[in-house]
């Protein structure tokens, strides 16, 4: 066989033979997860979220944490939606199969990510993405604007999206977070950090955010997520490391006795949508 053709055939050979050890690395990941949690129900979630990722979107994450990152936060929700309203707010989704599979676990289902002409043409996970077609309820809106009536959802969901975002748009986003949510709600945040440390990784689409002595840490948030009424109630650090960063995941409850905001918060009242402050817009 001549040189070209021997090329040729291996050219398209390539595809499946990537596939191959992506999907090999993605089940090395998978068993060292389960060694290091000893938790059976995470990884047969994984491999559930993993296939419906592919089922319905035709892609999976190349992002090494979100094997974890997408798995860990539908167990929190799975595990606490006895007495609570059936209905999520996922913020800043891009393109990812959590809102599918909160859809299929019988919730009610928002989406709210703003969108800009970058996301919706930049690849991987920040590609704005429209899940109307799952039957998903869409909303181009940043974190700091929810069009979401008060008190009337059981759970948010915002996964490796507060860190890109300027510290005075989270600490707007987790007021609207509390108020969004109904007393006792739950509120299910992951986070990428700097190696190290707790300081919230401070980049979006490869630019920095803001100055660094702005943009705060894992206590900060804690703290300003205390302070609209959301309490800390479980806090998990991944077991895999990403490239660059460490993940840790924090579950928040919202005090029953809790009811930030104003009427201007409702759209009752008349709250017009706004613009979003969101330099990254989705994950």
């Amino acid at each position: 066989m001549r040189r070209d053709s021997r090329l040729r055939v291996l050219v398209r050979r390539l595809p499946p033979i990537q596939a191959a050890v992506k999907n090999f690395e993605a089940c090395v990941r998978l068993a060292r997860m389960g060694f290091r949690t000893h938790d059976i129900d995470l990884v047969r979630k994984a491999i559930a979220v993993r296939s419906l990722s592919r089922s319905s979107l035709g892609w999976v994450t190349r992002h090494r944490t979100r094997l974890w990152e997408y798995p860990w936060a539908l167990q929190q929700v799975d595990r606490r939606m006895r007495g609570r309203t059936q209905s999520a707010v996922d913020v800043g989704a891009g393109r990812s199969p959590v809102p599918i599979a909160l859809s299929q676990m019988g919730l009610r289902t928002i989406v709210a990510d703003p969108g800009n002409k970058m996301t919706c043409a930049w690849p991987g996970e920040w590609l704005w993405t429209d899940y109307s077609q799952f039957g998903i309820e869409m909303q181009r809106a940043g974190m700091e604007a929810l069009e979401v009536e008060r008190a009337s959802v059981g759970f948010v969901l915002c996964i490796s999206v507060m860190e890109h975002v300027p510290a005075r748009v989270r600490r707007a986003g987790l007021a609207e977070f509390a108020r969004v949510l109904e007393p006792d709600g739950v509120c299910v945040i992951t986070l990428d950090l700097m190696r190290d440390s707790e300081r919230l990784w401070n980049s979006a689409l490869n630019e920095q955010v803001e100055p660094e002595g702005e943009h705060g840490s894992v206590p900060d948030l804690i703290a300003e997520a205390s302070d609209c009424g959301l309490k800390l109630e479980n806090m998990a650090p991944c077991p895999a490391r990403g490239r660059r960063v460490d993940v840790m995941g924090l579950v928040f409850r919202k005090s029953a006795a809790t009811q930030p905001g104003d009427d201007r918060g409702d759209l009752s009242a008349g709250r017009p949508a706004a613009a979003s402050g969101d330099p990254r817009t989705s994950r």
